[in-house]
């Protein structure tokens, strides 16, 4: 074989992990069974875990504490335009000002 069909070959190989020996034993595997835990006994309504509204709720409710709702696109539109009307009014106050200024002069 040529030096290059070596270097291609151990190339495309480089990633790939080795075929498993047939002689070494299967890796451990443990079950799931033994990992699942025993499901509570029944209990009071008081302690019955809540519903997935409530959860959602509750969910929702500390969402919005820590990452308070950005305002959509009409909200700041909203905004932008009362914005640009105050700029609108300070440059007809300077406006007029220099008008003014320049009268007197």
């Amino acid at each position: 074989m040529s030096s290059s069909s070596t270097l291609r070959r151990g190339f495309l190989n480089a990633g790939a992990s080795r075929p498993p020996d047939a002689s070494a034993p299967p890796p451990a595997i443990s079950s799931p069974a033994s990992k699942r835990k025993d499901p509570p006994a029944a209990s009071t309504d008081a302690s019955l875990p809540p519903t997935r509204a409530a959860k959602t709720a509750a969910t929702e409710r500390i969402r919005q504490q820590a990452f308070p709702r950005a305002p959509n696109s009409n909200e700041l539109y909203a905004v932008q335009a009362d914005l640009f009307e105050k700029r609108r009014a300070a440059d007809k106050k300077v406006a007029a000002f220099i008008d003014r200024f320049l009268r007197d002069l």
